[in-house]
């Protein structure tokens, strides 16, 4: 008879009695499995987490502000105030300079939405890290197809993605839904200078609303 997983597992299970030699290529395995999930409590933990980010970061004194316009430029770490619909600029790059510190921190403020023209790029030089980038919009986030982003991404209401997107970094929502189409999302693996609690769990959360794809 076959194996009966009783433990609970987080990662890789092997089971013995299954063998299988594939051509070389992507493949889908599906199995008639049993099993229960928990996401009441997590869910909780996360939009409680997400709301303690928000307040620390809104709390973080002012670096500078900046022009609605982001894109075929240089910053240095700092926190950035930006009052009015952003954009950031279809084919161009945002590039953020850590200047060798691993701890500097680039934060984002949007005070209204978030528009994210096509082939939008986020480059991270001189040991910037993505668990460190961080954008508050306070109104919609919309991103247009190919772009390449890197940081966490905080939408106060929805968030959408378009084909070609990659995100290395989280996407969140408070009440808003997460809608992405063809995606692709990776979680950064560097700490973070900010506590994250749960979410740092998470490539994608929503606090309330849907995560379609």
């Amino acid at each position: 008879s076959s194996p009966v997983i009783t433990q609970t597992v987080d990662g890789n299970v092997t089971i013995n009695s299954m063998t299988l030699s594939p051509l070389a290529g992507k493949h889908v395995v599906n199995f008639n499995t049993q099993y229960s999930s928990e996401t009441t409590g997590i869910t909780a933990q996360g939009k409680a987490d997400l709301a303690t980010l928000i307040v620390e970061l809104e709390a973080l004194p002012q670096t500078a502000t900046h022009i609605l316009a982001l894109g075929s430029e240089t910053l240095t770490a700092g926190v950035y105030d930006i009052t009015g619909a952003a954009t950031g600029t279809a084919s161009t790059t945002l590039t953020l300079n850590a200047a060798g510190n691993a701890n500097a921190i680039f934060v984002f403020r949007i005070s209204t939405t978030f528009i994210i023209g096509a082939s939008f790029v986020i480059d991270l030089i001189n040991s910037a890290n993505p668990n460190n980038v961080f954008f508050v919009v306070t109104g919609g986030m919309t991103v247009a197809a190919s772009s390449v982003l890197q940081g966490t991404f905080i939408g106060k209401t929805t968030m959408t993605t378009a084909a070609g997107t990659t995100v290395l970094g989280r996407l969140a929502t408070v009440v808003g839904a997460l809608a992405l189409i063809t995606t692709t999302i990776n979680k950064p693996t560097l700490a973070s200078v900010q506590t994250l609690g749960s979410l740092e769990s998470f490539a994608l959360f929503a606090s309330t609303a849907a995560i379609t794809n």
